[in-house]
């Protein structure tokens, strides 16, 4: 078989393979309402590796349009600020924490992350206006 006989039949091959190539694209990340995230958000139900937990009873976030947030995950209430791309909140703290959105509406949000090598899984509530503990962020 001479060179030119073999051509057509290696580009076949190459154009017919082409599509198959790009299998292993992540789907781009699914984005919610970044005007549906301030507020109080209190935990509805907690899952740690797995295993649902109620060690995280009174756990709550709340988060501030201009980027600062407040949180007791850490069993003290602590601010921070906060970056919402509208598929993950980036906490800057030591350590710094990165929560995938997977839900977010105007009453439920529900996100994923890692904290000390354990996966954890929150659900939360939007806290009605003025049904918070009553700390102030400045």
């Amino acid at each position: 078989m001479s060179l030119r006989n073999v051509f057509p039949i290696v580009l076949f091959l190459l154009a017919s393979l082409s599509p198959f190539a790009c299998k292993n694209e992540q789907p781009p990340a699914q984005t919610f309402d970044q005007k549906l995230l301030p507020g109080r958000w209190e935990v509805l139900q907690a899952i740690q590796n797995g295993r649902e937990t109620d060690r995280m009873n009174g756990l709550f976030f709340e988060f501030q349009p201009e980027g600062r947030m407040l949180t007791n995950f850490t069993g003290v209430s602590q601010e921070h600020e906060y970056d919402f791309d509208g598929s993950k909140i980036k906490q800057e703290s030591e350590p710094p924490l990165t929560y995938l959105v997977e839900s977010l509406s105007d009453t439920l949000l529900s996100m994923s992350f890692s904290f000390r090598e354990s996966p954890f899984q929150l659900t939360l509530r939007k806290a009605q206006a003025g049904g918070g503990s009553g700390e102030i962020m400045q």
